[in-house]
């Protein structure tokens, strides 16, 4: 099975006209998906789906989620999504049920795989957090699928992308959810968004990644984060009957803007 990550579009209704178009760190979001929505149309012949991690939209409004709506429905797929910190939930949802393609299930079934949407999104902050419900719920679905590979996918990230500098906008409760991990041995890979950047990494039998934004990346250092001048991409993930997770990010060959340096 084949299914591909789209992340970090970071949408804006659009403006009055094309020159009043809202950027963000000197991008046009819109088209700057556009240009990714392209690629994958070139580089992908056959997929299952599209799973969206969050931060959809940027000015959380309904013309933002369904400009996302009518770009992604060119693709002709089944599109599963969860939210981010510049998400609202309750709009998002109401918008996604005008469009068939995109479907509210937190779990999936992909024969022998089982794809885990975890929500990590806390009202009204920056910062992520997985409740016990869905902790809960996360624990039920890896013991009652046990025969089953599982990839778990969140929107904020569950380890430091840099050693050195502290996070403040991170998974607040990572122990307790690689508690949850490392219980189940049917666990193979963990994927999220957020920080707009790749990532390939081993915790003991688990790949840990993170993926490009659809718009402008990131890069942490000491003091923070700063724009990194890497083009805009999506993850492309092979599960195999074996459990093995065979992927690859894939990027525009140019620059479709030019990020801003303040």
């Amino acid at each position: 099975m084949k299914i591909l990550q789209i992340t970090d579009t970071h949408l804006f209704a659009s403006g009055d006209d094309e020159d009043d178009e809202p950027m963000l760190f000197g991008f046009n979001t819109f088209e700057s998906l556009k240009h990714v929505i392209e690629l994958v149309k070139k580089q992908e012949n056959a997929y299952d789906l599209v799973v969206l991690t969050g931060d959809l939209s940027e000015d959380e409004t309904a013309a933002s989620y369904r400009r996302l709506a009518e770009l992604l429905g060119t693709l002709n797929k089944p599109i599963y999504y969860l939210f981010g910190n510049h998400d609202n939930p309750y709009l998002a949802r109401e918008v996604f049920g005008e469009y068939p393609l995109f479907k509210h299930e937190t779990e999936i079934i992909l024969e022998n795989w089982l794809v885990v949407l975890l929500n990590s999104k806390i009202e009204g902050r920056q910062e992520g957090n997985i409740s016990q419900e869905e902790l809960d719920r996360l624990k039920s679905l890896l013991g009652t699928h046990a025969e089953k590979h599982a990839l778990v996918c969140m929107h904020h990230n569950p380890v430091n992308m840099d050693p050195d500098r502290f996070d403040k906008y991170i998974l607040q409760n990572p122990k307790e959810f690689f508690a949850v991990i490392d219980a189940h041995t049917n666990v193979r890979g963990v994927l999220w968004g957020h920080v707009h950047q790749q990532s390939y990494s081993q915790r003991r039998d688990v790949t840990l990644m993170s993926t490009p934004s659809t718009c402008a990346q990131f890069t942490p250092n000491e003091t923070g984060i700063k724009l990194d001048y890497k083009p805009p991409g999506y993850r492309s993930l092979k599960l195999h009957k074996n459990g093995y997770i065979e992927t690859e990010v894939k990027r525009l060959v140019f620059m479709p803007f030019e990020p801003s340096r303040s």
